[in-house]
């Protein structure tokens, strides 16, 4: 049986917390905002529940973006709100689905009680959002000014005291307990 939960937590070194999390039945959504963004704690709000609203496991983030900017206009927010991140996750059976558009970190807890973590960062500083994928300008502004790479780092933890890390792509998770984003 599968099961999601969700917590937050402001940051020491906030007066807001720009950070939302959603989850229920078989999937989790997580957003944080971007600390130096207008009203990002909005924005990411808005964007987990447009994309739990949106009952499809396969919705892009361009397609979620695209209701966001829609409800953003209506509320009279400005286009920097919605620079936030997007996590979700989705459980079936035995395994698990996870994208990330941003950066951050995910960890599974194995059967066995191993740890692994993908760790995203993006080494300009300025992680990509949702927001820019989903339009045209911004994507060529953020492109030009901080290109396109990303770095996720595999890290697994087979006993508290043995680890290893390697660059590692792909984000395969079966077989887990417990995925947290």
């Amino acid at each position: 049986m599968n099961n999601t939960d969700c917590h937050f937590e402001i940051g020491s070194t906030h007066n807001v917390c720009e950070d939302y999390a959603l989850a229920g039945e078989y999937r989790a959504f997580l957003s944080d905002g971007c600390s130096t963004g207008l009203y990002t704690d909005v924005g990411a709000r808005l964007i987990c529940h447009t994309a739990f609203g949106m009952q499809d496991r396969y919705c892009t983030p361009e397609r979620i973006m695209y209701e966001v900017n829609a409800a953003r206009r209506v509320l009279v927010l400005p286009r920097e709100c919605t620079r936030a991140t997007l996590f979700s996750g989705f459980c079936c059976d035995d395994h698990y689905s996870v994208s990330a558009v941003g950066d951050g970190a995910i960890v599974a807890v194995g059967h066995d009680k191993s740890v692994r973590v993908w760790e995203i960062e993006y080494p300009s500083g300025a992680p990509m959002y949702p927001a820019y994928m989903a339009d045209r300008r911004e994507m060529e502004a953020y492109m030009e000014e901080f290109g396109a790479e990303r770095k996720t780092t595999y890290i697994r933890l087979d006993t508290p005291s043995e680890a290893w890390k390697e660059e590692f792509p792909l984000l395969a998770m079966t077989n887990h307990d417990r995925v947290v984003v």
